[in-house]
């Protein structure tokens, strides 16, 4: 089982976007009755596509590194094809025209073509806000059963089921000689009829029936699982009859809020269908084709996709999803579909989904989070006043509450400026005014009812000596500790490995107590790059033995672990499965920054989520079993084509990633 995604218009953008987010397999809207030249938004300036045109498209996405899986387009939208459609007088002259172009894509190398028998389109009703604010369709039977005819009269059920089944006699026997698939959308509002024309294919008897007209592989189903789910019928139950059979031939993978008579579509993880649950579903009965998300919702400042709904954040959300999940559903034995997930304890909450901003909070930033579902908000360095060395409580206030108004909430802050607290790391001579600064400030913090300050026991930078290619153009940064040897000394340079812990020491004794007296967590970030020393300054936070150290100096659960997890990666000789364990158990991960990365000190690069060596499944069920009950949050996200500063589609990817694996390993 693989992921896949369906474009219009092969740009070099999504098919660089594609190949840098790990989405191989690609299928191309176009094939008969199309109007535009297969694989581009030019118009067809011929009767119909040829060998050559299907040809080039193929070998367009090829030179990207992907792959070709299939064509989809609906002749029946056309007008020219009412006939075979509806079975007119020239529909044997219109059928072999579309078997002469089927014969071409197949020769052409194209091996499936997914159609539709919607000769009125697809249906909806005025747009829905879901989550956030983003913008979903929706239908409603009652609105849309006064509508006028679409087409000269009124057909029945039996007119249209006879033309389609004449269709199907004819044109699979040429799929058969030709080896290409073809598989049929299911009619999307599934209900009776819209504008006088019935929608046969609105039920599981309706696909059983269309199977039967003529038994063979190429009579099969482009199973679109948004429009199954719209059916009065039991998904899960239609996933495993077909697939089973070897009838579905690729998935649209997308959930709606409930069934016909109304309905609207959401996001993948927020819709009636649990979509871990339904990959198990398509395992475990044989299923080996590809997902592709589909009418993602609209999202403030996205940018439009060549495709279906939904622009390169929506859609790259729905990828991390599914990409998330399918690593998570093929790593478990196959009894998993029937199995509970892991038990935990009572009363004990679950694990959640954050995301973080530098300075802020921005409004674009608190609506991004908002439609992502990342519900739990970390602000670096916020952008509030410093005043006499201190934050004060009305503007800490005034922060969380900004952030409430979202819908959300305000989880950590993460570190001070540094001016607030350098004495501190490297035992200048303000050291005792900034802790007295500092606790005044962490008690604010906590009046403020914000639940975690989290902190870098270091100057605020994290060092690295460059970019490296990690997947077909997307950029990670690297460290290599040779390279780093020749940067300049910095202030607190020259003191010894046991005098930053002494400054360490009487750090955690002084404010521990007062973190304990108002009920708020601290949490140190390790040192990134996990080295001996970096520009004359020790690193202490560089191993599992720094960590045990430091919860030793005082074992509170005030005292804690900013838990980044690329960084505990990137240590030398560790194992991050055993630190997550470790600390986990004995409750000292404040919350996690969830990124991979490939290679230990003295040298690796920055990681997309699922491509470094960190196996994040595996972490994340371990997480699950020590009874972690904090958030993750993406960090670090690879530079992309045309993507942000920010990184809003990567964070996307990544952010649709976490939520998989969550909701895999703990259930919905």
């Amino acid at each position: 089982m693989r992921p896949a995604w369906a474009i219009n218009n092969l740009t070099d953008e999504v098919l660089r976007t594609s190949a840098q987010y790990g989405v191989k397999d690609i299928i191309v809207y176009a094939g008969p009755g199309a109007r535009t030249i297969p694989g581009t938004n030019q118009p067809l300036d011929k009767p119909r596509a040829e060998y050559i045109d299907y040809l080039a498209m193929r070998r367009r996405v090829e030179s990207y590194g992907l792959r070709l899986v299939g064509c989809e387009g609906g002749f029946s939208l056309n007008p020219k094809y009412r006939d075979v459609v509806l079975g007119g007088p020239r529909r044997d002259e219109l059928i072999e025209q579309l078997i002469a172009e089927i014969r071409d894509m197949a020769r052409a190398g194209v091996p499936i073509w997914g159609y539709q028998w919607m000769p009125n389109s697809v249906w909806r009703t005025p747009p829905a806000v879901i989550r956030g604010g983003a913008f979903a369709t929706a239908f409603d039977y009652e609105w849309a059963r006064g509508q006028p005819n679409t087409h000269d009269r009124e057909y029945t059920d039996e007119e249209v089921w006879a033309a389609l089944e004449y269709w199907i006699k004819a044109v699979t026997p040429v799929a058969e000689e030709e080896g290409i698939r073809l598989g049929i959308h299911p009619d999307d509002p599934p209900v009776p009829r819209l504008g006088g024309i019935p929608r046969v294919l609105r039920s599981f008897d309706a696909y059983k029936r269309l199977m039967d007209i003529y038994p063979s592989d190429c009579n099969a189903i482009e199973f679109c699982q948004g429009t199954f789910s719209e059916m009065n019928e039991d998904i899960y139950e239609m996933v495993r009859y077909f697939a089973e059979r070897k009838k579905v031939l690729y998935v649209h993978f997308r959930n709606v809020s409930s069934q016909v008579p109304s309905f609207r579509e959401e996001f993948i993880n927020t819709g009636y269908v649990d979509m871990v649950r339904a990959l198990r579903v398509y395992r475990d009965a044989g299923y080996d084709g590809v997902f592709m998300d589909d009418h993602c919702p609209i999202l403030d400042g996205d940018v439009e996709f060549p495709g279906n709904l939904g622009g390169y954040r929506s859609r790259l959300f729905a990828q991390g999803y599914i990409q998330g999940a399918l690593d998570a559903v093929k790593s478990e034995p196959k009894q998993a579909a029937r199995r509970a997930s892991p038990a935990r304890s009572a009363g004990q909450r679950r694990m959640g989904v954050g995301i973080g901003q530098g300075g802020g909070p921005t409004p674009d930033f608190l609506r991004f989070a908002a439609q992502l579902g990342a519900e739990n908000i970390v602000l670096n360095q916020p952008s509030i006043p410093v005043r006499n060395g201190r934050w004060e409580l009305a503007d800490l206030v005034n922060l969380r509450s900004v952030v409430e108004s979202y819908g959300l909430k305000l989880a950590a802050i993460e570190n001070t400026p540094i001016t607030m607290r350098d004495h501190i790391i490297w035992g200048g001579p303000r050291r005792d005014e900034q802790i007295e600064n500092m606790m005044h400030t962490i008690r604010n913090i906590a009046r403020a009812g914000i639940p975690i300050y989290s902190y870098s026991w270091k100057y605020p930078r994290i060092y690295r000596t460059g970019h490296v290619d990690i997947r077909a153009g997307a950029m990670g940064t690297a460290f290599d500790a040779e390279l780093a040897r020749q940067w300049p000394d910095i202030e607190g340079a020259g003191i010894s490995e046991e005098e930053a812990w002494g400054h360490l020491e009487y750090w955690v004794r002084a404010v521990t107590p007062v973190a304990e007296e108002e009920g708020i967590r601290l949490a140190i970030h390790p040192n990134d790059p996990p080295v001996l020393t970096l520009c004359g300054v020790p690193q202490l936070f560089r191993s599992f033995d720094a960590y045990k150290r430091l919860i030793e100096l005082d074992p509170s659960d005030a005292n804690g672990i900013l838990f980044c997890q690329g960084t505990v990666a990137e240590m030398a000789g560790e194992d991050v499965y055993e630190m997550v364990r470790y600390f986990g158990q004995r409750r000292k991960i404040a919350y996690v920054h969830f990124r991979n990365v490939s290679g230990q000190v003295p040298k690796f690069h920055e990681e997309s989520i699922n491509t470094g060596y960190v196996d994040m499944v595996k972490a994340m069920r371990i997480y699950h079993e020590v009874g972690f009950d904090g958030f993750f949050m993406d960090d670090h996200v690879p530079r992309t084509v045309n993507d942000t500063e920010y990184g809003h589609r990567a964070r996307a990817f990544a952010n649709g990633y976490i939520q998989a694996l969550l909701d895999a390993v703990q259930g919905r």
